[in-house]
């Protein structure tokens, strides 16, 4: 899938400031790729993590990242500067979500609108991904 950025404008949270901004397909104005479908199954599983992920490490934080699979996504450089991956692939997005939750990091989301694949096939496959990421949030404090 495709996400395309809106508004197009300095006014993006990344210009005002704020050390980790996620794009999110979930917010008012937003568009996911399934809305027209029935069974949301990616959406439902994308806002399952999103509460998993709040829950073990935001709860003290304001802010709600709630959609950390998405891939268009803003640092700061103390942001960057601070962070450490320790895994790679999938696991990198959860990774990013629980250091901007646990460090004192500030946080916001902006709408896009995501439309349909135009071309190729996912690298990340919905049973594959959705274990490995699960794994990781069960497993890491």
């Amino acid at each position: 899938p495709r996400s395309t950025l809106f508004p197009y404008t300095t006014a993006l949270p990344i210009y005002q400031g704020f050390d980790f901004v996620l794009a999110s397909r979930l917010l008012k104005d937003a568009q996911n790729e399934e809305d027209k479908r029935i069974l949301r199954l990616r959406k439902w599983f994308v806002r399952g993590v999103a509460l998993i992920a709040k829950a073990r490490w935001g709860l003290r934080k304001k802010g709600y990242l709630n959609d950390p699979l998405h891939g268009y996504r803003g640092i700061s450089n103390k942001f960057m500067e601070s962070m450490i991956l320790q895994s790679q692939g999938v696991t990198a997005d959860i990774e990013m979500i629980k250091h901007a939750y646990k460090k004192d990091f500030s946080t916001t989301t902006f709408p896009v609108i995501e439309s349909e694949r135009i071309s190729g096939d996912t690298h990340f496959p919905a049973f594959n991904t959705g274990k490995r990421i699960l794994s990781y949030l069960i497993r890491i404090r």
